[in-house]
This record gives C-alpha cells, sequence and structure tokens, in this order.
C-alpha cells in the first residue's frame, strides 16, 4: 500500500561497484544518512529476474543506508553477477526523502546497463514534487482510515529495518 522506489539493474563493471559504494557514501554524508559498506561470502537473496522468482546464494558487496529513522533502509546489494534487485519503501520518511532516494539512483544510474525504476509515486518519470507530495497524503489517508475502527494498526518496524504500513489486529487482543 505505501510509496515505495523498487529498482533493479546490472552494473556494466565490477569495478563500479566501488564507485557506487563510494558515491552513495558521500550522498548519506550529505544530508547525515548512516552508511554501512559491506561485503559477505555467503547470502541468500530473493529476487525476481525476467519475470521469474530467483534464489541468489553467493557473495555479495555493497552498502546499506538509512535515509531517514522512519525509512526503509537502501539497500545497495549487488551478486556475482553484478546486479541488484531491491526497494525501498519512503512512505513515512515524507517527499524530501523520497526525492533524496531517487535523486541517489539518477546519480549512479549510468553505472549501470540498465536501471529499471518502479516509483510508486510516479516521480521517478515525472519529477513532479507536488504530485508526489499527493500520493504519500493519499496513502497516508488510506492507512489512517484502515486503523482508525481498531482493526489494524501501523505502521510497523520489523527486525531487518524494514516497515509494514499496516497489521491486522487479532480480534482476541481487542477485548
Amino acid at each position: 500500500m505505501g510509496v515505495a522506489i523498487c529498482f533493479a539493474g546490472r552494473l556494466i563493471t565490477a569495478a563500479y561497484i566501488n564507485e557506487v559504494v563510494h558515491a552513495a557514501i558521500d550522498f548519506a554524508s550529505s544530508y547525515g544518512w548512516p552508511a554501512y559498506p559491506f561485503e559477505d561470502r555467503d547470502s541468500t537473496l530473493h529476487r525476481e529476474i525476467d519475470g521469474k522468482d530467483v534464489t541468489y546464494r553467493g557473495p555479495t558487496r555493497g552498502v546499506r543506508l538509512q535515509p531517514h529513522p522512519d525509512c526503509d533502509p537502501l539497500w545497495l546489494q549487488f551478486d556475482r553477477d553484478l546486479y541488484v534487485d531491491d526497494f525501498c519503501k519512503t512512505q513515512f520518511a515524507g517527499a524530501e526523502t523520497h526525492r533524496r532516494v531517487v535523486q541517489l539512483l539518477r546519480m549512479i544510474e549510468p553505472l549501470f546497463i540498465k536501471l529499471d525504476v518502479c516509483d510508486d509515486a510516479e516521480f521517478w518519470d515525472t519529477r513532479d514534487f507536488g504530485l508526489l507530495q499527493r500520493h504519500i497524503a493519499h496513502v497516508d489517508a488510506l492507512i489512517a482510515d484502515a486503523c482508525a475502527d481498531g482493526s489494524h494498526t501501523g505502521p510497523t518496524r520489523l527486525a531487518n529495518g524494514r516497515m509494514i504500513d499496516l497489521t491486522a489486529q487479532d480480534s482476541r487482543d481487542l477485548d
């Protein structure tokens, strides 16, 4: 339900992983975002590639950014094939955080053979900040309506740092 930015693509060359990491860290630093570079020898990633669910097992390298305390972490996590596929929900962090995530993706886009971006708020395609704000306000209203009767709560942060818009309340907990 919430506003998120999904992205997937393959870097042109392995040397660009370091460029992405350094560019992302510099960008994050300019906005006070925490940034955590990493290298993992044995990761398991669940992805969709060419319309098929694919499980990747193997090494990954990249950087994890935290654009805002009320935002999903932004993972730029590359596998051995230089592929990245992830999303960042910005719904609860506001339009300016969303704009900055898009700005970062635009900045690193030239390093990719192709970077596909699907932006729920249409900002990637339109660069219309007013439209972005309206999308966020609309979803905020939907979430508030769903929570108004006590049948749902939200937002909720999961242990992995991801944000969930709504959680259904168990009727036994409402007594």
